[in-house]
């Protein structure tokens, strides 16, 4: 359509010199739209311009196909060219649009990553020196988290990395683990051998009944700590709450079935809580459920009431 307005407007040239637009003479015609005269003519002539035949556009050209040839020419009028231009983007002759065009939507996918896809899990954060420093992990202990990273297809040459990777640079193990050969690193079950010969399990002597009720006996309940909220394995109770908890594992081992210590144990306990925790027990569950039993509100009374006769009993200073 573009093509076809250019070559209609170059041959109409010839008929606006007819019509007096331009002069006859050889000087550069002036402008068809230099006078608001020649606005109404330059009208009607665009009105009376008819479509001809299409021709194709030449290389590098675009060119506008229509789906059908029309059964006749249409007139080419100023409102066709309007509208014509109106449907190209950015090239509107009318108001712009008031809403901005839309760039293409692009998908996007989110893939979750499994975390138990491969073998290849995180190392314990310490690292195994296997000197018996302080600080240095059980050796037992080290090839248990590192075997509870195993897959049941994790292949032995990955065991074995994973083993030596959590060899602290330089150590005692990771020489230990150099010296060794290829057949032994190379097959799990030797690895895992030589491991356990190198760092046997430490034999712990177990503690005789004595030394159990010494242990119990040790265990004190501290004044201040009544009533007081304490931090125990991640959950917020009392101080004589968490002490009971000890005094009761410390009885299991104490071979006292029978509770005969348990009046030991109370003696041992601050005066304030032997007021509230009274009468007899004979079990060391029934012992450390009274202790546990003690609320809040019994303890501010009775620690006033022990605070005025203390006040009684002293006698004022000079």
């Amino acid at each position: 359509m573009l093509v076809l307005a250019g070559s209609r407007i170059a041959s109409g040239t010839a008929t606006l010199r007819q019509r007096k637009f331009f002069s006859d003479d050889d000087s550069d015609p002036p402008s068809p739209l230099s006078s608001a005269d020649s606005l109404p003519s330059l009208t009607e002539y665009l009105s009376e311009l008819t479509l001809g035949p299409k021709k194709a556009p030449r290389k590098g050209q675009f060119g506008y196909k229509e789906p059908s040839l029309p059964s006749s020419s249409p007139s080419l009028t100023l409102s066709d060219l309007s509208d014509f231009w109106d449907q190209l983007p950015g090239h509107s002759l009318s108001t712009p649009p008031t809403s901005p065009l839309l760039g293409p939507t692009i998908a996007t996918t989110i893939t979750a990553v499994d975390s138990d896809s491969d073998d290849e899990t995180v190392m314990p954060s310490d690292f195994f020196w296997g000197d018996g420093r302080d600080a240095d992990m059980v050796p037992g202990d080290y090839l248990k988290l590192t075997m509870n990273k195993f897959k049941e297809a994790s292949s032995d040459d990955f065991k074995a990395e994973r083993l030596s990777n959590g060899f602290a640079t330089n150590s005692k193990a990771e020489l230990w683990y150099k010296g060794l050969d290829a057949a032994t690193i190379g097959d799990w079950k030797l690895l895992k051998a030589a491991f356990l010969k190198q760092w046997p399990r430490e034999t712990v002597p177990a503690l005789s009944v004595e030394q159990h009720r010494a242990r119990l006996r040790a265990e004190k309940l501290r004044k201040e700590d009544i009533g007081k909220v304490v931090y125990v394995k991640g959950i917020d109770m009392t101080g004589h709450v968490a002490w009971a908890n000890r005094i009761l594992a410390l009885s299991a081992n104490a071979d006292d079935p029978s509770g005969a210590m348990i009046h030991e144990i109370r003696e041992g306990m601050p005066a304030v809580m032997k007021k509230m925790v009274t009468g007899t027990f004979k079990t060391w569950k029934d012992f450390c459920d009274a202790v546990k039993g003690v609320d809040d509100d019994t303890i501010a009374v009775t620690v006033a009431d022990e605070s005025r006769l203390d006040q009684v009993e002293t006698p004022p200073s000079a």
